[in-house]
């Protein structure tokens, strides 16, 4: 397995990384992995086998390339031998730069994203395909999404930004003290905030909360240690939150904790 991160070169503000995930198994079996919701939106395109999402109806192959967000439970993907990512994790309050729709139209969705850029996203998957440094790829896909870019950041991009981060650095933060931070309404705050980041404010504080309780938990953290450390009321409320989120239990999640895990959460920091 080969996992190789990027920083932006020009869209520092816009985009938080750039990865390249490569893996070769022995195996043909398909590899089942649980995705957690992280709070970004991403750009990813499949340069390999097909991937296919997993439901309790139905196994259904998603779409080689796509734009994914707004996410707010777990969902499971069946990966194949020979898996080749390219993802753009977004910076939450920037993506919407990208669309040409508020993001809260296309919450928890899984969208084809030549429906959003057209044909000229196959055009950059045969690109990504040439036999070139990960590092030039990495430029390919900044140098698409520059000339994608529907506008410039504006004063409430930066600011939604800017609070997405107090959000993420700090673990209790009300509503009135977020809204004030950016010197605006709690209710013009939150409705901005779905239109540029995709979740609701408490929704998006909530993901944040439970992805830091899972690298406490990562570190063999005990429970209660983790609900003192966050500042949850008790641990029957970190267990609550914790599997409306990852869909399972602190303890469960643990036990199953495995290397595409540990990948997966390092994409976005």
């Amino acid at each position: 397995m080969s996992l190789k991160k990027f920083r932006p070169r020009v869209l520092t503000k816009a985009i938080k990384s750039i990865y390249f995930l490569r893996t070769d198994r022995v195996s043909d079996e398909l590899e089942l992995h649980r995705h957690l919701p992280d709070g970004t939106f991403d750009l990813i395109l499949n340069l390999g086998d097909p991937i296919y999402h997993i439901n309790a109806q139905s196994e259904m192959r998603r779409p080689d390339n796509i734009l994914i967000g707004g996410v707010s439970e777990a969902f499971y993907l069946k990966y194949p031998k020979r898996t080749w990512l390219a993802c753009v994790v977004f910076q939450p309050g920037y993506a919407s730069l990208f669309l040409k729709d508020r993001l809260d139209s296309v919450t928890a969705q899984t969208i084809e994203s030549s429906l959003i850029y057209g044909k000229d996203v196959h055009q950059l998957e045969q690109e990504l395909r040439a036999n070139i440094e990960d590092e030039q790829r990495a430029w390919l896909l900044e140098q698409f999404l520059i000339r994608k870019a529907d506008s410039k950041p504006s004063y409430y991009h930066e600011r939604m930004a800017y609070t997405c981060d107090l959000i993420s650095r700090c673990d209790k933060m009300s509503m009135s003290n977020l809204s004030s931070e950016v010197c605006m309404s709690e209710r013009n705050f939150r409705r901005i905030f779905k239109e540029l980041v995709g979740y609701t404010p408490k929704q998006f504080a909530k993901i944040r909360r439970i992805k830091k309780v899972m690298y406490l938990l990562k570190d063999k953290r005990r429970i209660l240690e983790c609900a003192i450390q966050l500042g949850f009321y008790d641990t029957a409320h970190l267990i609550h939150d914790f599997q409306s989120i990852a869909g399972t239990s602190p303890v469960t999640f643990s036990e199953k904790f495995d290397r595409l895990d540990e990948i997966f959460m390092s994409f976005n920091n």
